[in-house]
């Protein structure tokens, strides 16, 4: 099974999002940014991922049914 490193969210899978919007500065901090044009970008949704750490990898499972 190879697994599609450029996702965002499921939703996002299912209508196989490509591009999205970046705040450079994060709304978070800069709430008053949020619609500046100078503090947009866009960037392909793997990107978007790493530059928040998000990882949708394959997940580790957390016990072995093979045991039971």
């Amino acid at each position: 099974m190879s697994i599609d490193t450029n996702e965002y969210s499921e939703s996002a899978k299912r209508k196989k999002i490509q591009l999205v919007v970046h705040h450079i500065k994060e709304l978070e901090r800069h709430p008053h940014l949020a619609l500046d044009v100078d503090n947009l970008e866009t960037i392909c949704v793997d990107c978007h991922n790493k530059e928040h750490g998000r990882d949708f990898g394959k997940k580790e499972k957390r016990w072995d049914d093979e045991r039971w």
